[in-house]
């Protein structure tokens, strides 16, 4: 028996790139039986007739107005899915003009908004994954390099078909991390590859939105330590992790501002990209020093949020016009309205400015407000990148494995230990680090923490950047969790009693305002809620056997309480708490509060859960294994614990029955640990 490494690919939510435009990419020949699964052909709307119009004018504003009108609402969506739009669109995807394939390319990612993996298995049932690539392999032929002008924005050609590759990308995006099929087919094209790549040198002068978008498929590419593509980077193109990496530690080539084309998502991904590529051939601790720590900071730091915020509530007074009830109600022409002018018919701009005037004012905030999401955006894929690499990095990752062969056991442990030896060094190292990046980073995490808490955070709150605030704060107090959680305890026994106190009274707040109806965000809410229990338990850990005490109130304890007895609660949230509760009231003179905490601590054993009675009786002992505290025997032996510990055995005994040993072999001590308590013990009589 022995252990051994194991790189697990996890598979996560990502955000999704914003678009710059809605619409989309991507140019190809198309067959498709147009029908709806049932073998019968659906009515079609008007509008997806004038996809095969021969007049391109016609075509150019159809492909916009659908594109749009799939952005809309799912109402809007269904109505179009209904009518086999995707097999529209799958054959559409074969017009030569490259601006009538942006937005027809839109229109197909405009519909994946909601419900993505069944759209997207529609799509590749319908050729539309196949079409993407022909198209991709085609742009890639026609950017070569020796064939475009040096100054892109001077190249007739490369513009729109560089709007057009931005657009697959993004599609292609979707497939990746929808399929692991989706992902052997690119990866087993070598056109495709060497054009991503080509695509993501940051000093090729390659438009932004090209770079970001090539980026993200890259990082789904490589997010797997086996995949073929880190070693095939590693051989073949060593000078592209040079140049992430002079992006991701300073920020190289101006891509360190949140700009319109928001530059500062190149650095993140850039420094994602580097940490997957390096991580197989160089520390951790190196890469996360050199290429995460600088991209993070620096993301968060540049970010205005007070500025965005207050930019957003600006924008909000400017939505005057329903452009939802417009789009699902109004008439064709209206339903174009929404598009840009550049994609309008020269025919059509003046009757599109003098009947539906007022709608440019809205289009503009529209546009202007997706600049501000794609910011929060990249705020999010910082605080992931950072939560994940502080997460690899502070844990051992280890997996038992089976030798099969147990004349070696001995040699097999020895080399064990060893290996774990280095990891802990390691890990002490990683310590280090964390604990001097820490004055930087906890203040930058605590101001996105407090987002949308009115009672600590004042700032205002537009409803149109309601989902990018809730989600930054989930990821924020998650950051928070894992960055507190592997801290040495110098950080914290360097802060002051004022200091501990604001930020306990701050986490407490949001944890109630998460808790509470007010937030009405249900899962993201009960995590939010989950990670500042984790910062809180941290800030025990962290100050246990320190002069500083955690100041707290009773309303906070009895918070704390409902927590560990509300049965619809998840384990890992009982835990936390009732690890809380234990450290807060294992002190003197807290007899009463921990008379409380010790009943409820008795009350999980009977939990439903095997882990949360093993984490109470773990609790439990921690609190009253040392006689010598002044509750010990007013509320340990004067409230009966012993006995009721002897008389909870058994049913401990039953859980312990349905724990893999394997996994948990220590799982049977607790309860023998009590049952055995010193009977010999001053405060036992």
């Amino acid at each position: 028996m022995t252990k051994t490494r194991k790189q697990i690919r996890v598979k996560r939510d990502r955000p999704g790139p914003l678009p710059s435009r809605k619409a989309g990419p991507t140019v190809s020949t198309a067959s498709d039986n147009g029908t709806d699964g049932s073998g019968s052909m659906p009515a079609s709307i008007p509008i997806l007739n004038k996809l095969s119009s021969l007049d391109v004018d016609d075509r150019a504003w159809t492909a916009s107005a659908i594109a749009h009108l799939a952005a809309e609402n799912q109402q809007t969506r269904q109505l179009l899915l209904a009518n086999n739009v995707i097999g529209e669109l799958s054959k559409a995807m074969a017009d030569p003009n490259p601006e009538i394939a942006v937005e027809i390319i839109g229109a197909l990612r405009n519909l994946a908004l909601e419900d993505e993996v069944n759209i997207l298995e529609e799509m590749k049932m319908k050729n539309v994954f196949d079409l993407l690539l022909s198209h991709l392999i085609r742009i890639a032929e026609a950017l070569l390099p020796n064939q475009i002008q040096p100054d892109i924005t001077a190249d007739e050609k490369a513009v729109p078909l560089y709007r057009l590759a931005e657009q697959c990308l993004l599609l292609l995006l979707s497939f990746l991390q929808f399929s692991e099929q989706c992902m052997s087919s690119v990866a087993a094209s070598s056109s495709i590859l060497n054009f991503m790549i080509y695509a993501s040198f940051p000093n090729h002068n390659i438009p932004t939105p090209v770079i970001t978008a090539s980026l993200h498929c890259l990082n789904v590419l490589a997010d797997d330590a086996e995949s073929s593509l880190i070693s095939s980077l590693h051989e073949s193109h060593p000078d592209l992790i040079t140049s992430l990496l002079d992006v991701a530690s300073e920020g190289s080539y101006g891509f360190n501002a949140f700009d319109d084309d928001n530059r500062m998502m190149v650095r993140v991904l850039a420094a994602n990209l580097v940490c997957n590529l390096a991580a197989a051939r160089e520390s951790k601790l190196q890469v996360f020093t050199n290429a995460v720590l600088p991209a993070v900071i620096s993301a968060l730091s540049s970010f205005d949020l007070a500025g965005c915020l207050g930019r957003g509530a600006e924008l909000e007074k400017e939505f005057e016009i329903d452009v939802v009830s417009k789009a699902v109600n109004g008439s064709i022409s209206n339903s174009g309205e929404s598009a840009p002018e550049g994609d309008m018919v020269e025919d059509e701009r003046q009757t599109y400015a003098e009947e539906v005037s007022p709608s440019g004012k809205v289009l503009k905030a529209q546009s202007a407000i997706s600049v501000l999401e794609s910011h929060f955006v990249t705020v999010h894929y910082a605080l992931e990148l950072l939560a994940n690499a502080l997460a690899d990095t502070s844990s051992s990752d280890w997996a038992d494995i089976e030798s099969g062969r147990e004349v070696c056991d001995i040699a097999m442990m020895d080399h064990s230990e060893a290996i774990e030896q280095d990891d802990d060094a390691s890990s002490d190292l990683m310590a280090q680090v964390m604990t001097q990046s820490a004055p930087t980073l906890v203040p930058l995490l605590a101001s996105l923490c407090q987002l949308g808490c009115l009672r600590i955070s004042p700032s205002p709150n537009p409803a149109c950047l309601s989902s990018s605030m809730q989600g930054t704060r989930v990821r924020a107090l998650s950051c928070m969790e894992t960055l507190t959680m592997g801290l040495d305890k110098s950080w914290f026994e360097s802060k002051n009693c004022q200091e501990i106190t604001a930020m306990w009274s701050w986490l407490a707040d949001i944890a109630n305002h998460c808790s509470s109806t007010d937030g009405g965000n249900g899962a993201s809410d009960l995590e939010s809620v989950e990670s500042c229990v984790g910062v809180m338990w941290a800030f025990c850990r962290g100050l246990t056997g320190s002069s500083v005490q955690i100041v707290y109130t009773d309303q906070q304890l009895d918070a704390l309480i409902s927590l560990c007895t509300y049965s619809n609660n998840p384990p890992s949230l009982i835990i936390k708490a009732l690890h809380v509760l234990s450290l807060l009231v294992s002190r003197p003179s807290h007899m009463l509060q921990n008379k409380k905490v010790g009943l409820v601590l008795l009350a999980l054993i009977g939990s439903s859960s095997p882990e949360v009675v093993f984490e109470a009786l773990d609790a439990i002992f921690d609190v009253y294994a040392d006689a010598s505290f002044d509750y010990d025997a007013p509320v340990f032996v004067g409230m009966g614990f012993l006995k009721r510990l002897k008389d909870s055995v058994e049913i401990v005994k039953d859980k312990v029955k349905n724990v893999d040993r394997k996994k948990d072999k220590w799982v049977g001590l607790d309860p023998r640990d009590y049952a055995c308590y010193s009977a010999s013990d001053v405060a036992v009589p």
